[in-house]
Order: structure tokens, then sequence, then C-alpha cells
């Protein structure tokens, strides 16, 4: 097994930040805001919340996670 030096770690935190860092909207877009999709879980409520400009267009995104959510379950209930 190969084991990442501290060059390796520093490029993936890197890249980890490009990724995720916000990025500003141009003034004629629509302005983001958060949505938040509520479900049942394992016994208690999860909420997935999705910051974005067109709630519709991401709500695919949304029954994603909460597949995911619903997967996790599954596997750990009786």
């Amino acid at each position: 097994m190969s084991r990442v030096g501290p060059i390796g770690r520093c490029l993936v935190l890197l890249a980890v930040l490009v990724m995720t860092w916000p990025r500003p909207t141009p003034a004629g877009d629509a302005p983001r805001r958060s949505v938040t999709y509520a479900m049942r879980t394992m016994g208690t409520y999860a909420h997935v919340v999705l910051v974005s400009a067109d709630s519709a267009a991401d709500a695919p995104r949304a029954a994603a996670a909460q597949a995911v959510l619903h997967r996790v379950d599954s596997l750990m209930s009786n």
C-alpha cells in the first residue's frame, strides 16, 4: 500500500478547496437560496439541504441523496 506524503496531502486538500469554494453568481443570475427536503429515516428525521437558484432543477439531486439515506437505513435495519 502506498503512502501519501505531505505534498500529496496538500494537493488533495487544495483540490477539495477548489471544488467546494463558493463561486460568485453573475449579476443576471437568480439569487441562490437553501431548499430543505425532509424525510424519515432510521427512526428519526433527516433533512437534505441544497443551495441553488433553481430548486426544481436540483430536485433529482435531492432524491438521489434521499435514496442513499434510504439504502443505509435498509442495510442497518432488521
